[in-house]
């Protein structure tokens, strides 16, 4: 009985764990996005750079 809690209870936050994962890489993957679009964006925009 003890063993069927404990399988059950590791699945569970194994679950957890693998949406956490997804959630913390796609929330990595934004932030590099918007880094290089800003980036991109001060560097095409001729405001930006005074000119």
């Amino acid at each position: 009985v003890f063993l069927n809690v404990y399988i059950g209870l590791l699945g569970e936050l194994y679950g957890r764990a693998v949406q956490r994962k997804s959630q913390l890489y796609n929330h990595y993957l934004a932030s590099y996005a918007y880094r290089n679009l800003a980036r991109w964006c001060r560097l095409s925009c001729e405001t930006c750079r005074g000119e």
